[in-house]
């Protein structure tokens, strides 16, 4: 709908994100009003391109075309900036010319809805980038039709957006989480916006080393069924099979991107001719290792600045990865510093850099912005390639070792909606049924929310030094206390897991996590069934009441950790005893009893487990075997708010002592059902649990 925004001579200013797997406009107007841009009913246009016989198509348009011509289909221009030409097809084009095909889906947009071509554009790129590259963003806009830009780096854009909170001199840390890699940028506040202090990347944090890391685990699954069908779809060598895996990768990521808000999301697998299921405790577990390097790239951030966390005004998270609901949770518990969560973080970015171009100019345009004076030719874009021919008009330089600077510092306009503090919650827990496909086409589009509450709980702790990501797994993220949980995404219904947990490297067996809730279908049976915990103390393990408990200090090292005063049996992994497989009511025993305080409903306990299915006395799952404690909130039912493990753990393990060993016999109605969903272990099942800590 044109909103004749721009008509009667008003200035329109355009900020574009140009993104590794997906571009963000808005467009400001003289009234101080701003306008994200839709593309295919999303504020996220993926930023493929491909050549067709009409030419070069961006956007949604190009993933269908590629589809049908997977030679001529390139996903991440952003990526290739370096590469000087890129092959499409028959043909070859400048790396420019790909940026381009881009940024005219986003001006054509622009000038539909301000009902006038923009007269001002603010162009984002990461901080790290040279002159070369940036140079390749000016040639871009010029073929697209657009005017000179203005350039300013992604964290300054993002810090800009908070121009009205930063107090001058305090620090800001801003956190990327892109598909194209991760990156810490350290600011400070100065009279004229934001310094930039230090950066600080982890290219393999990657949103796209995610879809990879899916890849490899649906192939775990479904490679040893057809092994010459999925060599087909994991290494292409014929058209058919290279359109096969274009659209397998897209709905990996769509997957990827459906599960930020729901428990489930299917895949097809073409060429198996299957259709996969991904479990949000699944993508959990194959994010870990990443939002490990995340976290410690931030840290290195911090201390490169020499800023102590508790020095920063803000930690703000920017970045479509950063809806992960384990993003903020990692960052937190690394730095002590609770972080911004934003309605929109995929628009942050673009908001900022309208805040960074200020209200229209009325004399010269500042000298901060990164453009200079139209040249006859432009420079070779790389030296692997012959430089593009001179286009037809001049077009701005950008000299290689011109700075990255912001903006002039002007005065910030009313705060965008993009960038306005969510609710605070608690956000009313829902039961949501998994998707059930097919899918929306959009790649890129945010969820709808409900979004997390802004995390405000204290710091945690003391800033670990930065170290390398640790190798092999990584302990769980907890969410301190008053944060917002780490799964499920709040007001929405985990899934009902056990699930599969993908291998740390290629050698590592897949176990299971112990996460998530059955299905509203057993809710109500165990309810209308008034279901009963049967407590039982096996032998002498009972504690002495003589003296009294040491709980408090620090852990021992490795694995297990274990509190001071804790039984040294837990430092052994169980035997656990085949039993009944008649369960029908939830039993617990104590084997060791622990002397320290019982877990209260809400806490966060920490605990190790074997889980053993009745039916077959198989053990099924492990913490021991993956030397990884798992950590999950219990009681949460009792509470009325949304659980977060099945209902024998949720009720069973509330008012044990830490410090305990217990064995849980549950009833399929209070784990999976006799028919559970795909990876999930069916009938009664055994646990052995120790607790080794709780908090609130």
């Amino acid at each position: 709908m044109d909103l004749g925004c721009g008509k009667n001579g008003a200035m329109v200013t355009l900020g574009i994100d140009f993104g590794t797997s997906s571009t963000v406009a808005i467009v400001g107007l003289d009234d101080r009003r701003t306008v994200p841009l839709q593309f295919d009913g999303s504020p996220m246009l993926p930023s493929a391109v491909c050549l067709t016989d009409a030419g070069l198509v961006a956007g949604r348009a190009a993933i269908e075309a590629g589809r049908g011509r997977p030679d001529a289909f390139e996903p991440h221009p952003k990526a290739r900036i370096t590469d000087g030409e890129v092959q499409l097809g028959p043909r070859t084009f400048p790396v420019a010319d790909l940026v381009a095909a881009v940024l005219r889906r986003v001006a054509d947009e622009a000038a539909r809805v301000a009902g006038r071509p923009a007269d001002r554009l603010v162009l984002t790129h990461p901080a790290s980038w040279d002159g070369l590259r940036r140079q390749v963003l000016v040639q871009a806009a010029a073929s697209a039709g657009l005017p000179a830009p203005g350039l300013v780096a992604e964290p300054l854009a993002a810090a800009r957006a908070f121009d009205h909170v930063v107090p001058l001199g305090a620090g800001i840390l801003v956190c990327d989480f892109g598909a194209g890699g991760f990156d810490a940028s350290v600011l400070r506040r100065t009279p004229d916006g934001f310094a930039l202090v230090s950066s600080q990347g982890a290219p393999e944090a990657a949103g796209l080393d995610l879809d990879a890391a899916i890849v490899v685990e649906l192939g775990a699954a479904y490679a040893a069924a057809d092994p010459a069908a999925w060599h087909r779809l994991s290494e292409p060598a014929t058209l058919p099979d290279r359109a096969a895996a274009h659209a397998f990768w897209d709905a990996v990521r769509q997957a990827k991107e459906t599960l930020a808000v729901a428990p489930v999301a299917a895949v097809p697998v073409p060429i198996l001719q299957v259709q996969a299921t991904l479990t949000r405790p699944q993508l959990d577990q194959l994010a870990h290792p990443l939002l490990g390097r995340a976290a410690t790239a931030a840290g290195q951030a911090l201390q490169a600045a020499g800023l102590a966390p508790a020095q920063l005004a803000a930690v703000v998270l920017t970045g479509g990865g950063s809806r992960h609901p384990l993003a903020a949770p990692a960052l937190h518990q690394a730095l002590g510093v609770p972080p911004r969560l934003m309605p929109q973080p995929e628009l942050l970015v673009a908001s900022g850099a309208l805040v960074a171009a200020g209200p229209p100019p009325q004399a010269a345009p500042s000298a901060a912005v990164v453009s200079a004076p139209p040249v006859v030719s432009a420079p070779p874009v790389s030296a692997m390639s012959a430089p593009p021919a001179a286009p037809a008009a001049a077009v701005p330089q950008v000299p290689s070792d011109a700075p990255t600077a912001p903006f002039q510092s002007q005065p910030a306009p009313a705060e965008p909606a993009a960038v306005a503090a969510p609710p605070a919650g608690p956000f009313p827990p829902t039961v949501a049924a998994p998707p059930a496909g097919p899918f929306p086409p959009t790649v890129g589009a945010p969820p709808a929310g409900p979004f997390p509450p802004t995390v405000g709980a204290p710091p945690v702790g003391p800033f670990p030094p930065a170290a390398a990501a640790p190798a092999g797994h990584l302990p769980p993220f907890v969410a301190p206390a008053g944060a917002a949980p780490a799964a499920p995404f709040p007001g929405q219904v985990p899934p009902p897991g056990p699930w599969p947990v993908p291998p740390a490297s290629a050698g590592r067996r897949k176990g299971l996590l112990i996460a998530g809730v059955a299905a509203a279908v057993f809710v109500v049976l165990a309810l209308a069934a008034g279901a009963f915990v049967a407590v039982r103390l096996v032998g002498d393990n009972r504690s002495s009441a003589a003296g009294p408990a040491v709980c408090d200090g620090p852990a021992t090292d490795g694995y297990p950790p274990l509190l001071p005063g804790f039984d040294k049996r837990l430092a052994t992994e169980p035997t656990v005893a085949r039993g009944n497989a008649d369960v029908t009511a939830l039993g617990k025993t104590v084997l060791i009893e622990g002397r320290c305080a019982p877990v209260r409903a809400g806490q966060t306990i920490t605990v190790n487990y074997v889980m053993m299915t009745l039916r077959d006395g198989r053990i099924a799952d492990s913490s021991w075997t993956k030397q990884q404690t798992f950590d999950a909130r219990v009681g949460m039912r009792e509470k009325d708010l949304q659980q977060e493990v099945i209902d024998g753990w949720d009720q069973g393990l509330v008012g044990v002592r830490v410090g305990s060993r217990v064995q849980l016999d549950i009833p399929p109605r209070l784990a999976y059902g006799d028919n559970p969903p795909q990876g999930a272990p069916e009938g009664a099942l055994r646990f052995v649990v120790d607790v080794l800590n709780a908090k609130d």
